[in-house]
């Protein structure tokens, strides 16, 4: 079984994450704060956002390639994130700067994580 960590590479001597498993790490974020918020945790609702809004960047302005195997919970946090867009979308001026609707992001991380 592959980790997230099998998304790494080399650029310019350095090790960094490939932007769809960015945003495999950015999707956990979001879930992670948005739980402890809603479990009394003073977290701060912008950085919950940004992570979102991390997602939204990374998914529209990023060459992205499917990713054909990850762990089971990995599978499920991307599906859980993916099912929270639905009544969680992206704010307008967000999808209007990158011309696109949360559907078509949706659809997006659906074909790139196969869920």
């Amino acid at each position: 079984m592959t980790s997230c960590l099998d998304g790494r590479v080399e650029e310019s001597g350095y090790s960094v994450l490939r932007p769809e498993y960015l945003i495999l790490f950015k999707a956990k974020a979001y879930l992670d704060l948005s739980s402890r918020k809603l479990h009394g945790e003073r977290i701060d609702s912008f950085d919950i956002k940004k992570h979102k809004n991390d997602v939204l960047r990374l998914a529209v302005e990023m060459a992205l390639n499917p990713i054909k195997e990850l762990p089971l919970s990995v599978y499920e946090d991307i599906g859980f994130f993916i099912s929270k867009l639905k009544e969680d979308e992206f704010d307008d001026n967000s999808l209007k700067t990158y011309r696109v609707t949360t559907e078509q992001v949706i659809h997006r991380l659906k074909s790139i994580f196969n869920v």
